[in-house]
């Protein structure tokens, strides 16, 4: 029969029972391929504004140049109502 006693000395007697700590987790690429993964990163985005800008100038010229056509309605109201100034309309574009 095991008593009280017993079971004391088979126990550690350092303290407190910590729970085992995990691994350190570790990315499986090199320090210098993280680093260029954020510089291709930084381009793509890059490219991305570059080309979302593109594309708002292309609408605006395609915008200016089919107010001439019979039938042309913008359907934006606020574009629609600064259809006829290109400056105007142009400043008001992002």
């Amino acid at each position: 029969m095991l008593t009280a006693m017993d079971l004391s000395d088979s126990m550690p007697s350092s303290g407190p029972v910590r729970a085992p700590s995990l691994p350190r987790l570790r990315s499986p690429l090199p320090a210098i391929l993280i680093g260029a993964g954020l510089v291709a990163r930084a381009r793509r985005v890059l490219l991305l504004v570059l080309m979302l800008g593109m594309l708002n100038v292309y609408d605006l010229l395609m915008t200016l140049q089919a107010r001439h056509v019979a039938g042309f309605v913008e359907a934006n109201p606020i574009a629609a109502a600064l259809l006829w100034s290109p400056a105007a309309l142009a400043a008001s574009r992002p």
